[in-house]
């Protein structure tokens, strides 16, 4: 009685059939393939409604015995692949970071037995299989997702070859290989900046010359050196003196700068001599 129903709603209006093309994509190319070369428009809409039938009652037995005799009904019994190939192309585009189906294994709904599927039964998967297994979030999902996208067809019209090629014409095309070769390069970069925590990483071995100083003294008269030639040779009347001096030495040329100082004072000081002076005598 409900396969009678649904073929019944099939062949007598044409949005549930429009519906279809749009939500499943293997079956417009079915469509396209099959109607009229292998088998009549009846027959078609026969072993879909059949298919559908077999996928709803959840008899796994009954699907895979009546597909293995029948290749017709066994196109419709098959995954979506290109419903399988859409979804691979936009996990890549999404952040490896918040990619919830790398977290499947956090679950018990991927496991025999477990995950409520359409109806509310429950049974058994063979992961084995080809045929379909289609659970009511993913039928809600791939509905909604086609009502969103909101496709408006050039045509009006009520066959459904030309509503299928319409459709068909309308889907957009598929990225090249270079760009898809280029945002998995991406994806892959940016896994690898987002996996690497650097707080857990061991100590990285830095390259560096080592620092061989044969004579200090040499080592830093060169380094004077190169401070005034990064000057630009304007060193404000200053000469690089050689630290080869004794403490005798030493100690005579900061007596030289200290009488030069109080004869000739500060070039630049810092408080007027005056009024140093006079500060110091009211105190």
């Amino acid at each position: 009685m409900i396969l009678y129903l649904m073929y019944f709603q099939l062949v007598n209006t044409i949005y549930p059939i429009l519906q279809i093309f749009a939500e499943k994509p293997a079956v417009r190319r079915a469509y396209l393939d099959f109607v009229p070369k292998k088998m009549s428009e009846t027959r078609f809409w026969e072993k879909y409604c059949r298919a559908e039938y077999l996928v709803r009652t959840k008899n796994t037995a009954a699907a895979t015995a009546e597909a293995a005799g029948d290749e017709e009904l066994a196109i419709f019994l098959k995954n979506d692949d290109i419903l399988a190939k859409e979804a691979k192309l936009k996990i890549k585009r999404v952040d490896p970071t918040l990619d919830m189906e790398a977290d499947t294994g956090d679950d018990y709904i991927h496991l025999p037995d477990h995950g409520i599927h359409r109806d509310g039964s429950k049974e058994t998967v063979d992961a084995d299989s080809e045929l379909a297994r289609r659970t009511l979030s993913q039928d809600l999902n791939r509905h909604a997702a086609v009502v969103l996208e909101g496709r408006s067809l050039d045509v009006e019209s009520t066959d459904p070859k030309t509503l299928a090629e319409a459709l068909a014409r309308s889907k957009k095309e598929p990225p090249s290989t270079s760009n898809v070769d280029d945002d998995n390069h991406e994806r892959l970069m940016k896994v690898a900046r987002m996996t690497e925590i650097e707080d857990l990483q061991a100590p990285r071995s830095l390259l560096y010359a080592p620092l061989c100083i044969k004579d200090p003294r040499e080592y830093f008269d060169s380094q004077q050196a190169n401070a005034l030639r990064s000057l630009g040779g304007s060193n404000g009347g200053r000469k690089a003196h050689s630290c080869s001096l004794s403490t005798e030495e030493v100690f005579h040329h900061l007596m030289d700068q200290m009488s030069s100082v109080k004869v000739n004072r500060l070039n630049c000081p810092i408080v007027q001599s005056d009024m140093a002076l006079k500060e110091i005598l009211t105190t």
